[in-house]
Formats: structure tokens, C-alpha cells, sequence
């Protein structure tokens, strides 16, 4: 969290159900988080730091338990005094070992997962969370069925692969399938010409792009590792454009002076325009 605390939400590995709560590594501390339903089917269920990571909310997403697996999805602002899950829009699919994939127009992809470790029972048909209008919209159908052990993650070019998957122990899923967003068929593309390799906190920075006029966000996004659905790295973390020099085809941007809201280490830097559209990202060290 962005106070240094750390939340977990509930979202869990098989039967270790527990009570989603927040821990203060200071005062060694838990406080219970309620609201979240229902209350045991969130097994093998995905949590996403939902974009930009500046407003501290999470989207808790599906997930199995004794009575299978659930549409249900829940969020929850954890920037304010007291913070409590309310119910999100149902999902399309109820799904268990799906995983979900923050996406350079601030979507979250949500790819694979069914009902039981079962190639029968897989979802193919993924969806698209649109945290701004609270809605999901239908995507692409995978050819290959991902459930237990399956991986999704974003690329620098701004695709998504999906690999991975064996439901029937032994018997290991080696085909990969790259899903391609639909903001890569909406027109040409923003693209990054230099951008520094490394920067630190607080610092401000010139992006060279042609398209310094139209870009409507710069933002880092951190390198996937994702297992059991799980990816507690995921963030997109927003950097405010302070000036915009259209003549030079230079955009000024300043990196948060918040280690806790982007931990140090490597990012994908990416430019998105006004019609959601992502550059190619340019890898960024962001050091104290």
C-alpha cells in the first residue's frame, strides 16, 4: 500500500481461506477488511492494483470454493480511513485459476481459469474490466484451454502471452498464444524515440516523442511473475506530464518521491494517447 502497509484481500490458494485484513509492519498489527462476498469462493483468484496505483483500489476477481467457482467481483478503496469491499459488476464467466493482466489503457485482461481442473470445463472467451466505466466487455476466445499452473503477461510491445497450464499432472501445455488487444487496431501508434534508462524518485524527465501533443498518459507498468494467479508486483503507476514542448517533440514528465507506491526496480515506460492507444515501451531502472 501507498502508507507502507500491506493488504491482503482475501484471494487465496486452495482450502487457506482467511479473512482479508491489513498488516502494519510497524506496530506488527492486523486490521480485519470486511465486506467481502462470498465470504469462501475466492480460491485461486486473482487481486489487481488497479490502475493508476495513485488511487489505492483493489478488484478482487472470481474464484472457486465448496460451491465452485463465482462471477462475483469486489473492490475496494484503500485510501480511505476505514476501507471495506463493495460488490463490482458481475463477470460474464464464473471462473477459478484465471489471471488478470493490467493493460497500457488501464483495462485489466482476464484471460482463462473454468470451473475444475478440467480442459472440458475451461473458459475460452476472455473479458475486459474498464475500471473507468465499472463495466466488462467481451474479448478475444483463446484456442488453448489455461487453467491450473497457466501464466498470462503483459509484453513490452503491448500484446499479451499466455502459456502454460496442466490440469492433469504430467501432462504439460506447450503451446503459447499472443492475444492482441484491441487498442492495436484502433490507428497508428504513439512511439517513444529516447527516454532515459534509468531514473530516481522524484526526479523530472524528458520523453522524446512525436507525439507529445496527443499523449494523454505516461505511465510505468512492472514486469510480470505471475503463479496461481497471483502477481503481487502488478502495478501501473502514473507519471504527471508537467510540460509539453510541441515544437521540440519533448514531453516533461516527474516520478512519484513514493518508494512504497513504485517499488524500486525495472518498468515498461509506455506513452498512451488520447485514443487509448499504447507506444512500445522503453525499459526503465527507477533507483533511489
Amino acid at each position: 500500500m501507498r502508507n507502507g502497509r500491506v493488504f491482503f484481500t482475501g484471494a487465496h490458494f486452495d482450502g487457506f481461506a482467511r479473512t482479508p485484513f491489513i498488516f502494519d509492519p510497524v506496530a506488527n498489527s492486523e486490521t480485519t477488511v470486511p465486506g467481502l462476498t462470498p465470504a469462501d469462493h475466492h480460491s485461486m483468484a486473482p487481486s489487481v492494483l488497479l490502475p493508476p496505483a495513485q488511487n489505492q483500489r483493489v478488484l478482487v476477481l472470481g474464484g472457486g470454493g465448496g460451491g465452485g467457482p463465482v462471477k462475483d467481483t469486489n473492490l475496494i478503496n484503500l485510501s480511505v480511513a476505514s476501507p471495506s469491499f463493495a460488490a463490482g459488476p458481475m463477470a460474464k464467466h464464473a471462473r477459478a485459476m484465471q489471471n488478470a493482466v493490467i493493460l497500457p489503457d488501464r483495462t485489466v485482461f482476464v484471460s482463462g481459469g473454468g470451473s475444475a481442473e478440467d480442459p472440458a470445463a475451461a473458459v475460452l472467451e476472455s473479458e475486459i474490466y474498464d475500471p473507468a466505466a465499472n463495466a466488462w466487455h467481451v474479448g478475444a476466445t483463446a484456442l488453448v484451454p489455461r487453467l491450473y499452473h497457466s501464466v498470462a503477461l503483459l509484453l513490452p510491445d503491448g500484446r499479451v502471452i499466455t502459456a502454460g497450464s496442466n490440469p492433469h499432472r504430467r501432462d504439460d501445455e506447450l503451446r503459447l498464444e499472443l492475444y492482441h488487444p484491441p487498442y492495436l487496431f484502433r490507428g497508428p501508434r504513439p512511439f517513444i524515440e529516447s527516454a532515459p534508462a534509468h531514473v530516481t524518485y522524484g526526479e523530472r524527465f524528458e520523453i522524446h516523442t512525436p507525439q507529445a501533443d496527443d499523449i494523454h498518459w505516461v505511465q510505468l507498468i512492472r514486469p510480470m511473475a505471475v503463479t496461481h494467479s497471483c502477481d503481487n508486483e502488478q502495478r501501473l503507476v502514473d507519471l504527471p506530464i508537467s510540460r509539453r514542448r510541441r515544437q521540440f517533440c519533448r514531453l516533461s514528465v516527474t516520478v512519484p518521491n513514493e518508494p512504497n507506491l513504485a517499488p524500486p526496480g525495472w518498468y515498461m515506460l509506455f506513452l498512451t494517447d488520447r485514443e487509448s492507444v499504447p507506444s512500445r515501451a522503453s525499459w526503465v531502472h527507477l533507483r533511489a
